[in-house]
Formats: C-alpha cells, structure tokens, sequence
C-alpha cells in the first residue's frame, strides 16, 4: 500500500513511464511494425538476420538455381539445422535471393526446395532458431546421404 501511495495521482501509463525511465534512463521507443518506419526496420532486420545465416562468402560460393540439374552427384555447399530438433538442409543451389534447392533430411530424405525466409522465420521445439554449421565442409550429395 506504501507504494501505491507514491504514485497517488498518476495513471497506470504514467507509473509505467516512470519505471521505464527509472529502469532504462530513458524512455524505449516502441515502434509499431505495420508503420512505415516499423517496416523499415523489420527488413533490415531480417536482411541482418539473413546475412548471419547465409554471409555473402557462402552466398558467392552456391551455384545458381538449375545449374547442377545434370549432375547426378553435386557438391553440398554448407549446413543448415535445428539445434534442438533434427532436421536439417543442404543446400546445393540458389536463386541469390530466397529460394534454394537442396536436400532435406526431416520426415523424410529427399531433394527439394526451399526457402531463407522459412529458415530465418522458423524455430525449434525449444524456440532456437535454425543455425549454419561453421565446421561443415563442403562435399559431394552423396557423402551427405550416406551419413
């Protein structure tokens, strides 16, 4: 009841404003997404997220989509997983922008496409967000499907 009677008068926004400043010595700004500066944000945002998962030195090295579609036996060129789940993706092409073609191993072991933005907007049983393998060393599909 004591601190109740501090803050007699304010608002409940007025106490939450006080906290903040108190907390965070200033006020956080709170941005709506669905404005223009929202929007703006959430792109570079994802652009960052996207650059940590797939950096332009991995990117370089993908070859383009449908450029290993005669080679029975291509080369995967990084690894993408759920540390808390056990799926994972190789890709072998890419469109440069969001689409792969690859290999997953999930449900099932197959050749398909997928996209970036499903790995960056995707997460694990426990919440993690899919990772790169920093140790993987690019190698031809069939060693992959042999592991």
């Amino acid at each position: 009841m004591t601190i109740l009677s501090i803050y007699k008068g304010y608002t409940v926004d007025e106490r939450l404003k006080q906290f903040r400043k108190l907390a965070y010595e200033d006020f956080p700004e709170f941005i709506d997404f669905k404005s223009i500066k929202g929007k703006r944000l959430l792109t570079e945002f994802r652009k960052e997220q996207g650059l940590a998962l797939l950096p332009k030195e991995t990117r370089a090295k993908l070859p383009p989509l449908y450029s290993q579609e005669n080679n029975k036996n291509p080369y995967v060129i990084c690894k993408f997983f759920y540390p808390d789940f056990d799926w994972t993706w190789y890709p072998i092409e890419f469109d440069g922008d969001d689409l792969f073609y690859g290999y997953v191993n999930g449900y099932d072991q197959e050749l398909g496409y997928f996209t970036l933005s499903e790995l960056l907007s995707s997460r694990g049983k426990l919440g993690l967000p899919i990772e790169r393998d920093l140790y993987f060393k690019p190698c031809l599909l069939s060693k992959v499907k042999g592991k």
